[in-house]
């Protein structure tokens, strides 16, 4: 069960020309003269442009990786490597897909995000905001409610009090964004799956941390996200939960 944390909406109604760059410190995760080195790079300067870039990932506002050498070109995909620099980082963490550098024509224009009416999902949204208004990016809020499985295998409708609940996270989510572009959506199935679907038109998918007893304000990489992190079709950010 998600917990139904409510935010303050209030704070986006004036945010065009209003909030000061998202990310001020970045780090750059790889070795240098690494391809993952070299696309992290080129993802960093696409979201963070003329942000200072720190030598301590403590210090950072957002840490941008590679994806793994062995990962499909144009995926993004969480190198296990990078798995223990992730989970346990204070700020977000953005996953470039491989050949990221080869993409001269790279704009954010789009963004997906997770919404399931958790607190970790609350932050990540909040994050696709101020990056949405920092590049004058389209917003869209995705929802899923899940399916479930009996003993045999076969696949259970979601309650329809859980869609009624997605329902009305989505309603308020898109409330009080003056000028942004904002759509959302709320599909029936599996998370990743459907995300993966929807994010395929995107030029970044934002999602959530998974909110742990002993990790307040670190990422912890749900399973979810972690399934799409495996493949997902954009430079991905993961989030940590307030």
């Amino acid at each position: 069960m998600h917990d139904d944390f409510q935010p303050d909406f209030d704070s986006f109604d004036e945010l065009d020309g209003a909030t000061p760059h998202p990310f001020p410190r970045l780090f750059v995760a790889g070795e240098n003269g690494s391809e993952a080195h070299a696309d992290a790079a080129a993802l960093a300067a696409a979201l963070a442009d003329g942000a200072r870039q720190v030598a301590d990932p403590e210090a950072a506002d957002l840490i941008v990786t590679g994806s793994a050498p062995d990962g499909a070109p144009g995926r993004a995909t969480l190198d296990p490597s990078d798995r223990l620099l992730l989970e346990g980082s204070r700020c977000p963490v953005a996953v470039a897909t491989r050949g990221m550098t080869g993409r001269e024509d790279y704009e954010l224009r789009r963004i997906a995000v997770g919404i399931d009416g958790g607190r970790g999902a609350a932050v990540a949204r909040d994050t696709a905001i101020r990056l949405a208004v920092d590049h004058h990016a389209r917003l869209r809020l995705i929802a899923v409610a899940e399916l479930g499985f009996d003993l045999g295998g076969s696949a259970r409708h979601p309650d329809p009090r859980e869609l009624e609940r997605l329902a009305r996270h989505l309603e308020h989510a898109g409330d009080g964004l003056a000028g942004i572009a904002v759509e959302t959506e709320l599909r029936t199935g599996l998370a990743d799956q459907i995300i993966l679907g929807l994010a395929r038109d995107a030029d970044l998918l934002v999602l959530g941390s998974r909110a742990a007893y002993g990790n307040a304000g670190r990422v912890v990489l749900g399973d979810v996200a972690a399934r799409i992190l495996r493949s997902a079709p954009c430079p991905t950010v993961v989030v940590p939960a307030a």
